[in-house]
């Protein structure tokens, strides 16, 4: 009796340190469900729409890769991100659109990014090469890359557009080779057909529209299938977070920032954006656009002043009268996309072309409400300078740039003449 007794505890003993030393030692045995949990955390950004800086002469400015900047770089002292970017997406694809793609991609570089779409409708030339691009635009059409997170999960990045993809065996094939446990979509333009290329399986899908035009907090359309945005024209950063464990599907949290001026400037971009500035100076951008051609001429403000003294020194108290010194104050003096609402008669061959050769049509003067006076200067009769109302100020005050603009308030604000 006593062996049996004897026989039952060495059992229990060694039962129960068989069970501590795999509780203590769970790599060499049975896994601990309850705390194995792998996170990845993505930072996303839209498409830039060519946006490198915002227009923000008329009050705060809210993005643009200069604030964008500072806040990776904060964001990133807490938590480490893979970071995905929707891309430049040139809008016009001229000269200084070529130029900014360069910028943009040297900044995403700087800032550490991994991933940058490029659509199959921009121009990317033979001497720009970045290990981040993804999509049909790039010279190879490499349409997917492999991360590694955690110890041992892998996240597929895939681009797909709308008019533009990998054929569907192809998709299976890359899913089958490598196994991915996220794949993340980036699409330009998005169809109820695109869950379809990738069935549910094992892994968790995002699908991310990088020309959303607004951000909005991820949808989940089906178990395991998220939408994200956060936005087009770089005014917002997105932030997901999503934590694995073993036979789940994950947990997810996001949160969206809009990039308002909190931190210091990165120096490093600051340097960036002041080549920019500087190369468009010495490709003499400004010279070289195509203009329309006006029947009379621009003569400039001064001319005004003897036979219109009292509106004239109005005038010169004005906001109007001191735009030109908010571009020479950033530096945006020679952007041609700046200029144009700080200047007289830019659009017209007879405008302003530089403030080297037109000093005389600096500022937002006269004839660009009144239009151009060089008839009225040489035949003063009356007639001459009837403006169409809010209309002559919507080119320039435009939802964006002027966030603010209410024509009745403003109107005040520039008034120079008698009721």
């Amino acid at each position: 009796m006593l062996k049996k007794y004897c026989f039952f505890a060495l059992f229990f003993c060694f039962f129960l340190a068989l069970l501590l030393f795999f509780v203590y030692q769970p790599h060499l045995g049975l896994k601990n469900v309850e705390e194995e949990k792998i996170a990845l955390s993505l930072l996303y950004t839209g498409e830039l729409a060519g946006e490198l800086e915002p227009c923000g002469c008329s009050g705060s400015k809210l993005g643009g890769m200069l604030l964008r900047s500072a806040w990776v770089r904060e964001l990133k002292k807490e938590e480490s991100f893979l970071l995905v970017d929707g891309g430049y997406r040139a809008p016009k694809g001229d000269k200084q659109d070529k130029i900014k793609f360069v910028v943009h991609n040297e900044i995403l570089h700087s800032l550490g990014y991994d991933c940058q779409f490029v659509s199959e409708g921009e121009s990317i030339s033979d001497k720009v090469s970045s290990p981040i691009f993804l999509g049909w635009g790039t010279l190879g059409k490499v349409w997917y890359k492999e991360k590694i997170f955690g110890k041992e999960k892998k996240l597929l990045f895939v681009a797909i557009e709308k008019e533009r993809r990998p054929a569907t065996e192809e998709i299976q094939d890359v899913l089958s080779k490598i196994m991915p446990d996220v794949v993340f979509v980036m699409t330009r333009g998005i169809d109820q057909n695109h869950r379809s290329y990738f069935p549910q399986g094992k892994y968790f899908t995002i699908f991310f529209p990088v020309d959303s035009q607004a951000p909005f907090s991820p949808i989940e359309v089906a178990p395991g299938v998220l939408v994200i945005s956060a936005g087009n024209r770089g005014r917002y950063i997105g932030l997901l977070n999503l934590i694995f464990q073993w036979g789940k599907l994950p947990e997810w949290k996001s949160r969206i920032i809009g990039l308002e001026k909190k931190w210091e400037n990165d120096p490093e971009v600051e340097k960036l954006l002041d080549r920019y500035k500087d190369q468009l100076q010495k490709e003499r951008l400004l010279e070289f656009q195509i203009k329309r051609s006006s029947p009379v001429g621009f003569v400039g403000s001064d001319n005004c002043y003897e036979c219109h003294k009292e509106e004239y020194n109005q005038w010169k108290t004005k906001t109007h009268a001191k735009a030109f010194e908010t571009l020479v104050k950033e530096k945006h003096h020679y952007d041609p996309e700046c200029v144009r609402c700080h200047t007289v008669g830019y659009e017209y061959e007879e405008g302003f072309r530089t403030v080297e050769e037109t000093p005389h049509l600096i500022d937002v003067g006269c004839e660009e409400c009144h239009g151009p006076g060089a008839s009225h200067a040489i035949n003063p009769v009356p007639g001459y300078g009837k403006t169409n109302a809010e209309n002559a100020c919507l080119p320039c005050h435009q939802k964006d740039r002027s966030p603010n603009f209410e024509y009745k308030k403003y109107r005040e604000m520039i008034k120079h003449w008698k009721d």
